[in-house]
């Protein structure tokens, strides 16, 4: 069975600026998910907040026609009414972060990654960054993903 990762905003935000020198975790993830190893899922919510981090640095036109391509190989979930209830009820500290855990919850991802697993140290989805996750898969299955053409 194919693993679901969701993407909390920090790995995005990586991904669509490039931003070094967590870029080539991210495009990994994403040569995982070419090769079918893997699903990337992340929460409609985090389109906002990353257009509004990245847009000023790469351009609303080129961050839009990225964001068109992304969903091609990105799985959205949605935050609804439900979701921002019981968001409430389980009174994080961060409620952003939340939102986040609760949706990868809810889209039954096996991992949350992100760069920031302080902010998730309550969720039942086990946390870790892309680099770890990476790792994890070179160390425990023999697995590796390469970026660069020879």
């Amino acid at each position: 069975m194919t693993t679901r990762l969701f993407l909390d905003t920090c790995v995005l935000v990586d991904y669509f600026a490039k931003r070094e020198p967590f870029f080539d975790a991210t495009v990994k993830l994403r040569v995982a998910q070419m090769l079918g190893d893997v699903q990337l899922w992340c929460s409609a919510k985090s389109f906002t907040d990353v257009f509004y981090i990245v847009a000023r640095e790469v351009g609303s036109e080129d961050l839009q026609r990225a964001f068109y391509e992304s969903l091609d190989f990105l799985h959205v979930a949605s935050v609804d009414a439900g979701c921002i209830r019981e968001a409430c009820v389980w009174g994080w500290e961060d409620f952003e972060d939340c939102l986040v855990a609760l949706t990868a919850k809810e889209c039954r991802a096996d991992v949350l990654l992100t760069r920031d697993a302080s902010g998730f140290e309550k969720s039942s989805v086990p946390v870790m960054t892309p680099r770890e996750y990476l790792e994890r898969l070179q160390e425990e299955r023999g697995i590796w993903y390469v970026t660069e053409t020879l």
